[in-house]
């Protein structure tokens, strides 16, 4: 069973938000508002490994990109509470937690990406092995990366921790989440700006956000996209 929790992620300083999150994470406590509400950062994450996954927390340390230590604490996070996990940049049209009747449910990807799911959106109960055997194809694929020729961090981050790994470790015990309806192309994507808020840019975004919002096509949740991992280098 999928215990009523929401995960959420992201720098503690408000500041370093990108205008669109706070829309978003309202979404979530607005259609489950009976839920647990969870909201992790940089900090809360490393003491919750430290204390419940003192194992791997060698290799956290070790990861060379703050976005892996990310990856990995959603795949923790969801094996140790269950619940849903959405990252900051989903809006949420309505309740669908009537419909989860299964026990892990990822997202599905576009082919064209070159991944079958994404860990944007991530929904299990609690200590399912799935999560388990994400983590040590992670740390193995992280032992040998060395010898791997990545051409860019991007692929490095996608293979080791990110969406490729959930690819290839991905059984008949996970279902898809429709991307049709879970994670409909945007294609007008809000770039991270880093930081500037007050730009030309990021007001036009606002105001793309809430066209957008307007139209209710069938869409339960969509993914934004507002940039690459702004919590990168991130100080809490």
């Amino acid at each position: 069973m999928i215990p009523k929790i929401i995960h959420q992620m992201g720098p503690s300083n408000l500041n370093n938000w990108h205008p669109i999150w706070k829309e978003c994470q309202d979404s979530w406590k607005i259609n489950f508002s009976d839920f647990q509400y969870i909201f992790w950062n940089d900090k809360d994450i490393r003491n919750f490994i430290e204390k419940n996954y003192s194992d791997i927390l060698k290799y956290y340390d070790e990861f060379p990109y703050n976005i892996m230590r990310v990856d990995v604490s959603r795949y923790l996070i969801l094996h140790s509470y269950g619940g849903i996990y959405a990252d900051l940049d989903i809006y949420c049209y309505k309740n669908f937690y009537d419909d989860l009747v299964n026990d892990l449910y990822i997202v599905e990807s576009w082919e064209d990406w070159g991944e079958k799911v994404q860990n944007s959106l991530m929904i299990s109960n609690p200590n399912n092995n799935f999560w388990i055997k994400c983590i040590r194809c992670c740390i193995e694929k992280f032992i040998c990366s060395a010898s791997k020729n990545y051409t860019n961090s991007t692929e490095y981050i996608l293979n080791i921790s990110g969406p490729k790994l959930l690819s290839e470790v991905l059984d008949n015990e996970v279902t898809l989440l429709p991307k049709q309806i879970f994670n409909p192309i945007i294609r007008n994507q809000f770039n991270w700006s880093g930081g500037d808020y007050s730009s030309p840019e990021h007001f036009n975004a606002l105001i793309d956000f809430n066209e957008m919002n307007k139209i209710n096509d069938g869409v339960i949740t969509r993914h934004y996209l507002t940039g690459k991992w702004p919590m990168e280098n991130e100080n809490e």
